[in-house]
């Protein structure tokens, strides 16, 4: 006997089922100008993780748009990498403070890796490409859906103006905009002076727009102080593995 099946009747910017409730994937534009009080079916690509206790900072994209899953538990994160595509179930949430789109998967929500892109719904994540202009509005935008650049990938090239305590921040700049790049452990290599190139995706914090969750932070070493820094490597042995010329964080 043949098993009956639905046609499914998808409708709105959650796109929800009028006849069973089920969700399909949404625009992530969409969910950013207009999702306030909703909940979402989302398929992305993981450009970031920005580890935490008790949840994790989980970023992904999908084409121009991005946005952060947020209360992602450490076990619901695990096994989750960078480059990994995913579907994420949550509801709409405005984190005024760091003026950013995110999706709430605490409760009920989820986080599913996928083995590969659906058929529909993705499309692979497109670079922010840096803009004095657009750049500045970031921190300044009033409402969500002002805020269409945030949680999107980006990589920078500049040269270290300062660092601030810690280590943990440092300050390139790149014609003359200063671009503030948050790391979560200490690279010593990343000294005033230096080119870098970071690649994370755009955030903000506070008032400031920064690169968040680095991925990799590429040193530009004279060959001098690579030498230096392969003999200072040998010696340390596995001790070396932050003093890398390029760190994958």
């Amino acid at each position: 006997m043949a098993i009956a099946t639905i046609d499914h009747n998808y409708q709105g910017i959650d796109q929800k089922c009028t006849m069973c409730g089920a969700l399909d994937y949404a625009s992530f534009e969409d969910v950013i100008k207009q999702g306030s009080g909703k909940t979402f079916k989302l398929v992305g690509k993981v450009v970031a993780i920005y580890g935490g206790n008790p949840y994790q900072g989980i970023f992904i994209a999908n084409g121009e748009f991005g946005l952060q899953v947020y209360k992602t538990s450490n076990a619901m994160a695990e096994g989750i990498s960078v480059g990994d595509i995913v579907e994420v179930v949550g509801k709409y949430a405005w984190y005024g403070t760091n003026r950013t789109v995110e999706i709430d998967v605490s409760g009920s929500g989820s986080l599913t890796k996928l083995e590969a892109a659906p058929d529909h719904g993705y499309t692979a994540p497109v670079d922010y490409a840096f803009d004095a202009a657009t750049w500045a509005t970031i921190t300044s935008s009033s409402t969500a859906a002002d805020n269409i650049y945030t949680n999107r990938p980006i990589t920078v090239t500049g040269v270290v103006k300062e660092g601030v305590t810690g280590g943990l921040q440092f300050v390139i700049y790149k014609g003359d905009s200063n671009i503030t790049a948050e790391i979560k452990q200490a690279i010593s290599l990343v000294a005033v002076g230096k080119t870098v190139t970071v690649t994370g995706v755009v955030g903000s914090y506070n008032g400031t727009t920064q690169i968040v969750a680095p991925v990799v932070v590429d040193v530009q070493l004279t060959q001098e102080e690579k030498d230096a820094l392969a003999l200072a490597e040998a010696i340390k042995g596995l001790e070396g593995a932050y003093l890398t010329e390029k760190t994958e964080l």
